[in-house]
């Protein structure tokens, strides 16, 4: 027996086997697979970003030595002096880049975004190495 989709089409019999199989399958262990993922797509976002863009921030980040900032300060201080990247995610995966070439040392502390479009979310406070 055939199964309706939403448009009231009989599915593809073939394509209903597939799918069922597939959820037979052993799902690949998700957090590996989601950090593969992020992994990626920070890399490919970085790589999109250019050196010039990088630089930049860098610049910006040294005057900020020996205090300790959420990453959203850093985003604004780079906005306010006219340093804007090519796609907002580049500052997540540039972030997690200087917290690994140790530029970044995380606190253990937490605070507040004051953004509105973060709706109030906890993110970490580092120190500027």
């Amino acid at each position: 027996m055939n199964q309706k989709s939403l448009f009231g089409e009989d599915d593809n019999e073939e394509e209903i086997k597939r799918l069922d199989a597939r959820r037979k399958e052993k799902p690949p262990d998700g957090l590996t697979q989601g950090r593969k993922l992020r992994d990626e797509g920070i890399d490919r976002v970085l790589e999109n970003a250019g050196d010039e863009w990088k630089a930049k921030v860098l610049g910006e980040l040294i005057k900020l030595k020996g205090q300790t900032i959420k990453a959203e300060d850093l985003r604004r201080h780079c906005l306010a002096a006219g340093i804007f990247p090519h796609h907002p995610n580049a500052w997540g995966g540039f972030t997690q880049g200087l917290v690994k070439q140790g530029r970044l040392k995380k606190t253990g502390s937490y605070t507040q975004m004051t953004d509105p479009n973060s709706h109030g979310r906890e993110t970490k406070i580092y120190l500027v190495c």
